[in-house]
């Protein structure tokens, strides 16, 4: 059996993919084969594997056009994990509002390529902080915190159209500040552990510390936190099969959906990742050979 963990390019991910370490040692103590491959290698066969899983594509927000490529040219493949179609929903935050649409409790949000828009949803957030970001992004690149009447907010607003992105515009909840965000990892379709990732913004645009460190403690989620994150996990499931993105019956291989507390202390979704959230199986005790017996079934039910 082989399995094929689809990552970005460059040395730093193997420092950067916390994960990594324990699933290499999970898979090799079943004595099956994981490669981990480049999808931006031109001389990759995916179908040689028995199964492809997107692990860490972490360079694709600013190659986007070339991974929405690349996504085309492998999402015939049965073997793929989790499904092309899906990831190239998920790979703008515009599916929150379709969530929320949905019925499941999000952040309040604004998303516009139009800066009229984004002024006016900045200085006139409800909350007297924003959060502005591009609705395609990830590792917090071109993230910032601000008072809503900071001329910055409207800079970074400025920065992120001018490269050809839309805006995305957050009341800041002030909890993130204290306590950060909750995190609930699904393996296919069950819940297998909870993580509370710290704060990372600093106030006024910038990360804490200057770069990009999440500080990652096991948590026990409580009842409102499991309710959301189920909730979260059969509207994603729903919207995915009326769009022929998840056959009938079918639960996704690995879904992450991360959570914060409003100040009315009701949990709202703030993301989910569906296809390169890091799972931080170090937290949980058996996480990382819970990932690996998932990645295994599936491959020998591809095979039969």
């Amino acid at each position: 059996m082989r399995i094929a963990f689809v990552t970005a390019e460059g040395d730093q991910i193997l420092y950067e993919d916390v994960d990594r370490p324990f699933h290499e040692a999970s898979f090799v103590e079943r004595g099956v084969e994981l490669d981990y491959r480049f999808w931006t290698d031109p001389d990759v066969d995916w179908r040689t594997y028995d199964l492809v899983v997107i692990r860490s594509t972490w360079d694709y927000a600013t190659k986007r056009d070339q991974f929405i490529d690349w996504l085309d040219s492998v999402a015939h493949l049965p073997t793929l994990e989790n499904p092309a179609e899906l990831i190239r929903w998920n790979l703008d935050k515009n599916y929150l509002l379709e969530l929320g649409e949905c019925g499941v409790a999000i952040v309040e949000t604004t998303i516009s390529g139009d800066l009229a828009t984004i002024r006016e949803a900045i200085y006139g957030c409800s909350a007297s902080e924003v959060v502005v970001k591009p609705a395609v992004s990830a590792g917090s690149r071109l993230t910032g915190w601000f008072e809503r009447t900071d001329p910055a907010a409207v800079d970074l607003a400025e920065e992120i159209l001018a490269e050809g992105g839309t805006v995305m515009v957050e009341p800041f909840v002030t909890s993130v500040a204290s306590v950060g965000e909750v995190s609930l990892v699904y393996f296919d379709g069950v819940l297998s552990h909870s993580l509370r990732k710290g704060p990372l913004l600093e106030r006024g645009g910038g990360l804490l510390g200057g770069e990009y460190t999440e500080v990652i403690t096991a948590h026990e989620p409580t009842q409102a936190e499991l309710e959301l994150g189920e909730q979260a996990r059969l509207a994603v499931e729903v919207i995915a099969r009326r769009n022929g993105r998840l056959p009938e019956g079918a639960s996704l291989l690995y879904a992450r959906y991360d959570i914060v507390e409003l100040d009315d202390g009701s949990p709202a979704l703030i993301e989910a990742e569906l296809f390169e959230p890091s799972l931080f199986v170090g937290v949980s005790t058996g996480a990382a050979d819970r990932f690996t017996d998932v990645c295994v079934e599936r491959a020998r039910n591809r095979m039969t």
